[in-house]
Order: structure tokens, then sequence, then C-alpha cells
């Protein structure tokens, strides 16, 4: 094992993905109010989105927080 590297307990590694979600999550929800405006960003984090391949900005959050949360950065950048 390589000396560089410890060891972490897995529910010292699950409370870390756990609290980097939340933050990624409430990120994105202000990314997406600055966008779009408070009501219309509910509206999209439940509509189906062709950047997800039809899956809601939810579900894909769900799966993969940094894609949506990297979309919505893009989108901010003006990065169409």
């Amino acid at each position: 094992m390589n000396s560089e590297y410890e060891v972490v307990p897995l529910e010292q590694a699950e409370k870390f993905w756990a609290d980097r979600n939340k933050a990624l999550r409430a990120r994105s929800e202000a990314l997406a109010v600055a966008l779009v405006g408070k009501d219309l960003a509910q509206q999209w984090w439940s509509s189906s989105n062709l950047a997800f391949e039809g899956q809601t900005p939810s579900e894909q959050f769900d799966r993969n927080a940094e894609r949506v949360y990297s979309y919505l950065m893009r989108a901010a950048e003006g990065t169409w």
C-alpha cells in the first residue's frame, strides 16, 4: 500500500460524500435561481432536459451531482 494514502473508514467516506452532495445541491439550486428565477427554477428541476438524456435535473443530480453542477456553471459562464 502506498504510504501517501490512508485507509478511510466507510462511515467517514459516506459522510464526506453526503456533505459534498448537500453543498453541491445548495450551490446548484442557487445557480438555477440566478439563471431563471425562483419560480422557473422549481420547474427546471422537475422537467425533462435534453442535456441529461431526457431525465430531470433532479434525477440526474441523484446519479451524478457533478454533471448537473457543471452544466449550471457552464450556463452561468455563458458557455452554451
